[in-house]
């Protein structure tokens, strides 16, 4: 077996654990919401300060507002994610015209690490939505979890921009020798 296909198996061994986290992210609080509606009271925390403490009231009903958004963001993820080019040809990849030149390794590894980045702020927003659902529905303080979200968010598009750029120096190494094989 190649390099290129145990990095495709590994991958994908990786996005199926990533889809299957993000999944129950979403779908946990959903589900204990509808178990838990009838105990809920109908005023709720709605508002936290960046320490946690409640700073605002307001209706249970927010709760479905909350649980809507956080599964359309994971549609929109899903939908993303399947948008992503496989393969070359007269396509775009974000931004970037894709020639029928193109090493389908180059794609693929832009691929995974635009997949990595989508997947790593989603769970970062589904983590975000999980705790203030469930922390609104039992009137618990958020704790410094606005804060924390931040820098996941703030690191997973560091790692992104470190990934792209040392993808973007192959790329112009390999323009740069017209093709020719590369020297180690």
């Amino acid at each position: 077996m190649s390099t290129s296909q145990e990095q495709g198996i590994h991958f994908g061994r990786q996005l199926r654990i990533s889809y299957t986290l993000l999944t129950i992210l979403v779908w946990q609080a959903v589900i204990i919401i509808a178990i838990m509606w009838p105990t809920i009271p109908e005023s709720i925390p709605t508002q936290f300060a960046l320490n946690g403490a409640v700073t605002g009231y307001g209706s249970k009903t927010t709760l479905i507002l909350l649980c809507g958004i956080g599964i359309a963001l994971y549609v929109m993820h899903l939908i993303l994610i399947n948008t992503v080019p496989k393969k070359a040809g007269p396509q775009h990849f974000f931004g970037y015209r894709l020639s029928a030149s193109a090493k389908t390794d180059d794609i693929a590894r832009g691929r995974e690490i635009i997949i990595g980045l989508v997947t790593c702020v989603d769970g970062a927003i589904a983590i975000l939505l999980d705790v203030v659902i469930l922390c609104s529905a039992f009137g618990l303080p958020t704790g410094p979890i606005l804060p924390i979200t931040a820098l996941l968010i703030l690191a997973s598009i560091l790692v992104y921009e470190h990934r792209m750029k040392t993808v973007r120096v192959q790329l112009e190494e390999r323009i740069a020798h017209k093709g020719h094989p590369l020297q180690s």
